[in-house]
């Protein structure tokens, strides 16, 4: 009978494990991941009365390596494999890859096989990230020199936008026992300040759910015109985890954001709609 009482006590152990919730990343030193993320957007704006859509989509894969963990802090090294984008608007209709040398001077084909580092807590805080100037210095390097193009560079690997795209697809754990929990931030989309106020709770043992409001209030520049934004909207994501790693099989997430643009003193009303799917495969 002690036995068997000692049988059922590891089972029910087991199964208690099993069921837990994952709640921090369990990384081991030397493995790899690869990133895939097949991002559209579709803008609609109306111009001085004049319908009109932009539409935009983006795919990228990537690669993590995990170098090193030490007090409980990750060391990850992030790769670029290949990256595209197409856009189509009324205006132009363009495409930039990494596969072809050709497209945009050749600025995809430069970033392609760069890299940087970051170091994160296993509850995925991003604590600092490194090699952003050398990876600027070496793309630079590679393509033609102008303002332009260096402006685009330099938005591209901007500190702040790494985070926000680090921060993404790894903050979403709340470091503690909750199952619910509240976090605000003031991030950064497409070189723009974006308050951002997210809810995130488990569905399941593997799965959280992430309800965020949008805040826009800012001004940008296009094509040598100053564009005041004020919109604002929601997103709707959920995470897929692998309860071994802790890291989401799958990420997706809607954006559906509006509002107005103003420039050389017209209104613009927008509506912006961005749809992102991410997967994470070990190798």
């Amino acid at each position: 009978m002690q036995k068997l009482f000692s049988l059922f006590t590891i089972i029910a152990l087991c199964s208690i494990t099993l069921t837990a919730q994952v709640r921090t990343f369990t990384l081991e030193t030397g493995s790899t991941f690869t990133v895939n993320v097949d991002q559209s957007q579709e803008i609609s704006q109306i111009i001085m009365g004049n319908p009109s859509t932009i539409t935009t989509s983006n795919q990228t894969a990537e690669q993590i390596d995990v170098l090193s963990k030490a007090d409980g802090i990750y060391t990850l090294k992030v790769t670029t494999l290949s990256q595209k984008t197409e856009v189509q608007s009324p205006m132009m209709n363009m495409t930039m890859d990494s596969e072809d040398p050709e497209s945009d001077n050749g600025l995809y084909a430069a970033i392609k096989g760069t890299s940087y580092t970051f170091t994160m807590s296993e509850s995925g805080e991003i604590i600092e990230v490194m090699g952003l100037d050398d990876l600027i210095e070496m793309v630079s390097s590679k393509v033609e020199s102008n303002p332009q193009m260096q402006a685009q560079i330099n938005g591209t690997f901007n500190e702040e936008v790494i985070r926000t795209g680090l921060r993404q697809r790894f903050s979403f754990y709340s470091g503690d026992d909750a199952s619910e929990w509240t976090r605000n931030e003031d991030s950064n989309m497409n070189n723009m300040p974006v308050e951002i106020t997210t809810t995130y709770s488990y569905a399941d043992d593997t799965t959280i759910e992430a309800n965020s409001d949008i805040n826009i209030e800012a001004t940008t520049v296009q094509m040598g015109t100053n564009v005041d934004l004020k919109l604002e909207g929601t997103q709707k994501a959920t995470y897929n985890l692998d309860a071994t790693t802790g890291l989401p099989t799958s990420f997706e997430s809607v954006n559906d954001i509006s509002g107005n643009a103003s420039a050389q003193g017209m209104q613009i009303p927008m509506t912006i709609r961005t749809t992102t799917n991410t997967t994470f495969t070990t190798n």
